[in-house]
Order: C-alpha cells, then sequence, then structure tokens
C-alpha cells in the first residue's frame, strides 16, 4: 500500500468514525432519555418504545449524515484542485505544449502522481529532441546524397 492509498483509508475511516459516534450518540442520547423516563411503565407500554426509537433512529440518521456530509465537504479539496490542475495541464500537453510542468501547492495530495508525470514529460521531451537532432542529420544526409547524385 503507498502512503496516498494509506492516507485515503485513514480519511475515510475517520468519516466512518465520526458518522458513527454522532449516530451512536444521539441514539444513546434518546434511547436512556425514553427508557429511564417510561422504565415504570415499560411492562405496559412495551409498544411505545417503538414509538419513541423511531425517532431516536431517524434523528441520529439524519444527523449522522450531515456529520459525513459536512466531513466529506472538505476531505475532496486536497483531491479535487490538484486532480483538476493535473487535467487541465494535460489537455495542454495534449495539445503540444510539451514545456509544461504539474506543480502543486504544499500539502496537496497527489505530488507523487504530479512528480512521476514531470519525470515522464522530461524523458518524453527528451526523447523528442533526440528525435528532431536525428531527423534534421537524416535530412542532412538526404540533401548531400541528391547534390552528390546531381553532380
Amino acid at each position: 500500500m503507498t502512503n496516498f492509498q494509506i492516507r485515503l483509508f485513514l480519511k475515510i475511516a475517520f468519516i466512518i468514525f465520526v458518522s458513527i459516534t454522532v449516530t451512536c450518540g444521539v441514539f444513546y442520547f434518546y434511547a436512556d432519555k425514553e427508557i429511564v423516563n417510561s422504565m415504570g411503565q415499560f411492562h405496559i407500554t412495551a409498544e411505545n418504545f417503538l414509538d419513541y426509537l423511531l425517532p431516536a433512529i431517524l434523528t441520529s440518521g439524519i444527523l449522522g449524515f450531515i456529520a459525513a456530509m459536512v466531513i466529506a465537504i472538505f476531505l475532496p479539496h486536497s483531491y479535487g484542485g490538484p486532480l483538476y490542475r493535473i487535467e487541465r495541464d494535460l489537455k495542454r500537453i495534449g495539445d503540444g505544449d510539451m514545456t509544461i510542468r504539474f506543480r502543486l501547492r504544499k500539502g496537496d495530495e497527489l505530488k507523487v502522481l504530479a512528480e512521476s508525470l514531470n519525470i515522464m514529460l522530461e524523458k518524453i521531451s527528451s526523447n523528442v529532441r533526440e528525435m528532431k537532432s536525428v531527423s534534421i542529420k537524416c535530412s542532412q544526409l538526404v540533401n548531400e546524397h541528391e547534390k552528390d547524385k546531381l553532380k
């Protein structure tokens, strides 16, 4: 597992932990409160416990979902921004601009990907320069050969 995978796993696990904690906390609060309040009547009105349980489950589920969504809104920022910049630069490279280099902000995820892409671009640029040089030499040789042939 790479560092990226470990960090992503830990962040997702954190979101799940927070949502479960909020859900359990709300559920415990409602369940404890309602059980204590109806303990004297529990043997008589056992079906009423379910009436108290449903709002607790719905409330804890909604609050857990909201907590997960709030965390999830901020989690993709460190991934979404770099992915957007990499995609934008890849389009420019696709249009033929081989001078592009991927630069990410401090703290952005995917730095290893950006560095690997930069190394790949440098190697491609080097190969293109070498092919241009060979192409120029071939053109010169062909021109010299044609000149010799005309003589």
